[in-house]
């Protein structure tokens, strides 16, 4: 999934031609959410559906958004949606990004838009070698060729040089696509991508050596749930009721991934099941966290929202004032939820 940190207040202010292709987008909704007494939440995905969002996606087939009087829309995004101008705007309740630094981005830009759940707690983002070469630790990408993606890419190799006093100019940085391919054809010595992409990990097999962002000291937050600043204020027992079905939804999909990967299926079927079933046993490493076993699923630790703050903003990535940390998030939904949430280990 890439990660677009590329915001501008233009994109909230009028739907682009990729927006409106996300407003034109079929959203799946069960017949049975509609009842009365239920009110209507849409979400607007930043990635195509997957094993990514399978929680959510449980949470709604099973029943679980009903129960807590949610009538749940989930619209799919791609490579040329933004759902931070489109939830921005109105368009939709709830937006969520692959990583973090979008909504900093936002917030940088007066956009205002704050996490306020994480899917995951360790974001998977890493630089994959090769046995026959492996780079083990940042030092050793001195003299290599690292391949990173143009959205976003350079900053992120950027941020882990300098957070292990690596010289930035001795690493050479090659602009490549989202697949492994380049990798194996020895144009680059690292590529860039997800510990938990299903398909990278098979192209590359037994081959892969991962070095981890977050292992060494570059921590984003994966997949975050955002809503707009006035909406979190004025209704929030809508992201109190999300917050405590998704969790259900996740929780049941860890402990059941074949039939949550059924449920997905026949919910989104241009899905492949023997895909889907491998990713979520990969999901599930990076959902486990002392924070999720004792504070429940979509906890996240505030300091970490600092940690990328203070370092985007030494990388000189805010075109305007960095953002304050009340800015980009808020803990009062998962204050109001705690010890109604799922725990996940």
């Amino acid at each position: 999934m890439p990660d677009d940190i590329r915001i501008s207040r233009r994109g909230m202010l009028k739907i682009s031609a990729g927006s409106a292709l996300a407003l034109a987008a079929p959203a799946i909704m069960p017949l049975r959410a509609r009842a009365a007494g239920t009110r209507k939440v849409s979400v607007q995905l930043g990635w195509l559906v997957n094993s990514q969002h399978i929680g959510d996606v449980v949470a709604r087939e099973l029943g679980y958004q009903e129960e807590e009087g949610n009538a749940v829309e989930i619209t799919a995004g791609g490579p040329n949606i933004d759902p931070v101008p489109l939830v921005a705007s109105g368009q939709y309740d709830i937006g969520q990004q692959s990583s973090s630094p979008q909504i900093m981005l936002a917030a940088s830009k007066g956009i205002p838009v704050k996490c306020f759940a994480v899917a995951l707690q360790i974001h998977p983002f890493a630089y994959f070698s090769l046995k026959r070469a492996p780079i083990l630790k940042p030092q050793d990408m001195i003299g290599k060729r690292v391949g990173v993606q143009p959205a976003g890419g350079a900053v992120l190799l950027s941020a882990l040089l300098r957070k292990n006093g690596v010289d930035e100019s001795k690493v050479e940085v090659v602009t490549i696509g989202s697949d492994a391919n380049p990798l194996l054809t020895g144009q680059v010595d690292a590529s860039a991508g997800w510990r938990s992409n299903v398909g990278q990990i098979e192209v590359l097999g037994d081959q892969a050596v991962a070095l981890p962002l977050w292992d060494n000291g570059v921590h984003l937050l994966p997949l975050p749930y955002f809503a707009t600043a006035d909406k979190l204020g004025a209704e929030p027992e809508m992201f109190q009721a999300y917050a405590r079905a998704a969790s259900r939804g996740w929780k049941y999909a860890f402990d059941n991934p074949e039939q949550a990967v059924d449920i997905l299926v026949k919910a989104y079927p241009n899905l492949k099941p023997e895909n889907e079933i491998k990713a979520v046993g990969l999901l599930k490493q990076f959902a486990v966290s002392e924070l999720a076993a004792s504070d429940g699923w979509g906890a996240f630790e505030p300091n970490i929202w600092q940690e990328q703050i203070d370092m985007f903003s030494e990388l000189k990535q805010f075109s305007a004032e960095a953002p304050k940390i009340d800015d980009v998030m808020t803990t009062a939904i998962l204050d109001a939820t705690k010890g109604q949430r799922a725990r996940i280990s």
